[in-house]
């Protein structure tokens, strides 16, 4: 069965934090900014940096997986691409791909998190940020790359 990379790099780009782009852009001497606009994303099994392959469409044809140590390499199955910032204005009438990022609402003051209790790091799903279908908890102890809760389905 081949690899739906639009699938692997969504999933994927739900881990990322501000404080990882931040600390990604100083070794790389570009803004967060643009890391996040070119769509970067942590992949939590490999440990890696993650960025997508697009086509002349917007569609996730591969994807390239970045190390701590700067090395690189390509999910098996991935075509080569371009990596650019998608612009829906750019392909009207077609079906843009759309990030993740806007299904996800940064804890704050009026929406802490469910499972440690704080205003910033964590993320709930936006559908009701009071009462979220899911959590993403930058605090929680399992693993270094926090946990998740799915309240219901």
């Amino acid at each position: 069965m081949a690899t739906d990379f639009a699938v692997v790099y969504e999933q994927c780009r739900t881990n990322v934090l501000p404080a990882m782009l931040e600390s990604l852009a100083g070794q790389l001497g570009v803004s967060a900014e643009a890391l996040d606009a070119l769509g970067y994303s942590w992949d939590l099994q490999e440990n890696c940096w993650l960025s997508p392959e697009r086509d002349a469409e917007g569609k996730v044809i591969g994807l390239v997986r970045r190390s701590a140590s700067g090395g690189k390499w390509s999910i098996p199955g991935s075509k080569r691409g371009l990596s650019y910032v998608l612009s829906r204005d750019y392909l009207p009438g077609k079906k843009a791909y759309s990030a993740g990022k806007q299904n996800w609402v940064r804890t704050s003051p009026d929406v802490p998190c469910p499972i440690c209790g704080k205003h910033d790091w964590c993320l709930v799903s936006a559908e009701n940020p009071h009462d979220p279908q899911a959590v993403l908890c930058g605090r929680c102890k399992e693993g270094s790359g926090g946990c998740w809760l799915l309240t219901h389905t």
